[in-house]
């Protein structure tokens, strides 16, 4: 619930602020529509929320302005800070611990441990490769790889392989140039999968109720203004979109 944020927004720069609020009736019973619009089962949960304040915002106005990008323009989300961190703890653990003693830790050690402790780990160099595809994509999908290998038939498992399977997210993490940073890598990464889904559940949603949305932080010279900006100025110790956050600062 964010509604005391906006609250808190909205008397800080003067504007009138308009509030919906749902409960679970409203909830489901959108949910067929909702389905109907995104024209496939419901990804996002935030997509019904989403809807209803779309449709509170059509009785006023015609174009809204949203925030999509900004986040994976400038490092937003804690999984960029998680996984650098991650990345760097795992090239130490991999100089410091032979391979025999990490293989023991991954799968003996790891899966012994209490039940939220043994979850944080098992997102960790502790029982991960330090690879791309198992530190960032598999890490921090809804539906880990190995997980959708058991919902497939045995005889479909033979071709779903890591490598086809994330061959197109590998090439795109992969140094777009020379100069490019692990964060560049991550952020363009996101940029080019995730935002879309979420550009396309934003597009849907909105128009469910007639409504145009605008998505200001993905002009394309802010995006290559952006994609130049030194880590730092996205992420910088514990904070996450520092230059936005000056900017806005008061």
């Amino acid at each position: 619930n964010e509604l005391e944020y906006a609250r808190a927004v909205a008397r800080a720069i003067g504007a009138v602020s308009h509030e919906i609020v749902i409960d679970d009736h409203d909830f489901f019973a959108a949910l067929p529509k909702l389905v109907w619009h995104e024209d496939e089962p419901i990804a996002h949960t935030s997509s019904v929320p989403l809807y209803f304040v779309s449709a509170l915002a059509s009785r006023h106005v015609k174009v809204v302005l949203t925030g999509e990008g900004s986040d994976e323009l400038l490092a937003g989300y804690g999984k960029y800070l998680r996984l650098a961190w991650n990345w760097r703890a795992g090239a130490l653990y991999e100089r410091l611990v032979p391979t025999r003693i990490r293989a023991s830790i991954a799968g003996a050690i790891v899966p012994r441990l209490p039940r939220r402790l043994g979850r944080y780990a098992d997102r960790t160099f502790l029982a991960l490769e330090r690879t791309p595809e198992s530190m960032f994509f598999d890490n921090f999908a809804a539906v880990r790889l190995k997980d959708q290998w058991s919902l497939l038939a045995p005889g479909l498992r033979e071709s779903a392989t890591g490598a086809t399977a994330y061959a197109a997210s590998r090439a795109l993490f992969d140094k777009p140039n020379g100069a490019s940073t692990l964060l560049d890598r991550l952020l363009y990464a996101d940029i080019k999968t995730y935002l879309v889904e979420l550009l396309m559940k934003q597009d849907q949603m909105s128009m469910a109720v007639s409504i145009e949305s605008r998505v200001p932080f993905l002009d394309h010279q802010l995006v290559e203004f952006a994609a130049q900006l030194p880590d730092e100025w996205k992420l910088s110790g514990l904070t996450t979109k520092r230059v936005l956050r000056e900017a806005t600062r008061g």
